[in-house]
Parts: structure tokens; C-alpha cells; sequence
């Protein structure tokens, strides 16, 4: 039988947060507490990788981290990550592991001095099901024991905008935070308040897609007639229209460091070719 308290204690509650985040970080997922579920989904290359680094940057202080590589294991694409992100230097408190099981994972994270953070990357590889998430919220993210209190992040591929698979789609529905990730902008539902904002993972690629609407996707406001602009209540917003051919190259161009003569020719001679 579940623990039944009155309406008057959950509101004295004192719940923990997280002190210390950045102002974008905080617009975007809100005042959150120091134990929740996330999920960040997206195609490959849309940046779900610098946006899942970017918040471990943003967390490591709360202590040591795993990353749990079911895809790329100890590859020299994860060290490729290590190098092009610095983490060597900025997150030396962070763990990669090419695989564990649910039973494994759970053994050791109720060890003393178990890592805080914990991504998965991916769900679909890891192959885990939605029994195996909700146990892992019961016992550390509703657990009672300080040192069990854990944040999880799962990575997961899509099918079309939705996370590929029956048991990725209830994670996400159930996940405290959801990020779709898509041309470098985190497009974030919180259940925590204080989420106000998506998330730019990469500013220069992001204007390339979005250009001068980039602002508006940034700050939830519609974009196009007819389309609700998405006000943190938990309706997901709807990426604005991309530019045209035409116009993302020229808006690519205006964005790129200065070029070399031969570059300047060669894009000169594209641009005459598709003019």
C-alpha cells in the first residue's frame, strides 16, 4: 500500500533543485528537482549528442556520471566525443560503459558512491522495456535513500517525430522532461516550472535551417498562421517551415568564416548553377 500524505504537507514539502545552472539551461527545463527522468530523441546528426554533453556540463557538479555507450561501446567514436568536447578536462567525473544489463545496472547503482547521472544511449539498443525504466524510477528516483536519488537520461532514436518503438513512446509519455532535438534546437516539454524557453544546441546550424525565426522557435512563439505557439503546457511545439533552397544557401554562405579564393569561385559557380 502506498504512503498516503495530506494535501497541506505536499505543499510544505521542501523538495531539492538543482542550484547553480545557467540562465538557457534553466529557461529551458525549469526549476528542477536533483532527481527526474529525461529523454532526447531526434534524428542522427540534429544534435542530441552536443545537447545531452552540454547538460552534463551543466550537472557535473552534483557529482560522478556514466555513460552507458550500448551503440558505439569504447570505440574510437566515443573518444572522438572525449576529444571534440574537451570532457577529458571539463567532466573528469564521467564514466563510459559499453553495456549493462538491467540487473547489472541496478547491483551497482544501489552501491555506495554510484554515479548521480546516468545516460543510456540507446534505448533501442539497450533493449530494455518500460518495466525495466519504471523500476529503475521506483528505486532511484522515488527511492527514500539519499545516495539512490539519480537522474536519467535516455537517448533514443525516431521513427518519423516519435521515439522509435512501443516502449520508447511510454518512456517518453512518462519522462519528467522530453527534448525532440531537431536542426540543433531542443525543443523541450518540462513538468517543471519555470520552463519557458527551447533549448539552441548550436546556434550558426540552427539559423541555417530556421533563419530569422530562430528567435521565435527559441521563445515558443508560433511561427506560422493557424499554429499554436507551445506556452510550456505540455503541448509540444511545431517546428516553423524551413527556408527555401535558395535561401539557406545564401543565409549557409552569410554564416561560414571568410572563405578562400577558391572557395569564393567555387561558391560563385553554384550559385550561378542554381540561379
Amino acid at each position: 500500500m502506498g504512503k498516503r500524505i495530506s494535501v497541506k504537507n505536499i505543499a510544505q514539502k521542501k523538495y531539492s533543485l538543482v542550484d547553480g545552472l545557467s540562465k538557457e539551461i534553466k529557461d529551458s527545463l525549469g526549476e528542477i528537482e536533483d532527481t527526474f527522468t529525461a529523454i532526447i530523441y531526434g534524428e542522427s546528426g540534429q544534435g542530441k549528442t552536443n545537447m545531452t554533453v552540454q547538460l552534463l556540463k551543466e550537472l557535473h557538479p552534483l557529482g560522478s556520471m556514466l555513460y552507458i555507450s550500448y551503440e558505439e561501446g569504447h570505440g574510437k567514436s566515443i573518444q572522438d566525443l572525449i576529444t571534440r568536447h574537451h570532457l577529458d578536462e571539463e567532466l573528469p567525473n564521467l564514466q563510459f560503459s559499453d553495456g549493462e544489463t538491467i540487473q547489472e545496472l541496478v547491483t551497482y547503482l544501489k552501491k555506495k558512491q554510484s554515479p548521480k547521472v546516468i545516460v543510456l544511449d540507446s534505448w533501442q539498443y539497450a533493449e530494455f522495456t518500460f518495466e525495466d525504466y519504471k523500476e529503475l524510477k521506483r528505486q532511484f528516483v522515488f527511492g527514500k535513500t539519499g545516495g539512490r536519488r539519480k537522474i536519467f537520461f535516455f537517448i533514443s532514436h525516431v521513427k518519423g517525430s516519435t521515439p522509435d518503438g512501443k516502449s520508447a513512446i511510454e518512456v517518453k509519455r512518462d519522462c519528467n522532461i522530453k527534448i525532440h532535438v531537431s536542426h540543433f534546437v531542443g525543443f523541450i516539454t518540462s513538468r517543471f516550472s519555470g520552463s519557458i524557453k527551447n533549448y539552441c544546441i548550436y546556434e550558426a546550424g540552427a539559423k541555417n535551417h530556421y533563419g530569422r525565426d530562430l528567435h521565435k522557435v527559441i521563445n515558443k512563439v508560433a511561427v506560422k498562421k493557424g499554429k499554436e505557439a507551445n506556452s510550456g503546457g505540455g503541448k509540444e511545439e511545431t517546428s516553423p517551415q524551413p527556408l527555401s533552397k535558395k535561401e539557406g544557401q545564401a543565409k549557409k554562405l552569410q554564416l561560414l568564416p571568410p572563405e578562400t579564393e577558391e572557395e569564393k569561385a567555387e561558391a560563385m559557380l553554384k550559385k550561378l548553377k542554381e540561379g
